[in-house]
């Protein structure tokens, strides 16, 4: 689904208040109903360019560009695992870690 749809619904609800409000003469539950829409209108249209400004947020050089998640490294033992198949750059929780170099000789 495109980013714009917020943005165009948002200006349809602008659209539709406007209408209800002048055909009720802007008075008793007509301005109620135009209120109520230009409201909702406006909601999604700071919504939707609130959606737009932020973006996907994906990158090749991001840990979080599949599936998302933290882009840094905790240290919780009761954490969700995530099981990776091959190679993988993530951040998230160390599930086993080292504390130094075992060497058999």
């Amino acid at each position: 689904m495109s980013k714009f749809v917020k943005d165009v619904i948002g200006g349809v609800e602008i659209a539709a208040g406007i209408v209800v409000g002048a055909l009720s003469g802007w008075t008793g539950i007509g301005l109620l109903f135009a209120a109520n829409l230009i409201t909702a209108g406006v909601g999604q249209v700071l919504s939707g360019i609130g959606t737009l400004i932020a973006g996907s947020g994906q990158s090749i050089v991001s840990p979080t560009s599949v599936g998302g998640g933290t882009a840094f490294a905790t240290r919780n033992p009761i954490a969700s695992r995530q099981v990776i198949y091959g190679k993988a750059v993530t951040g998230g929780t160390f599930a086993f870690e080292r504390p130094f170099e075992i060497t058999h000789r």
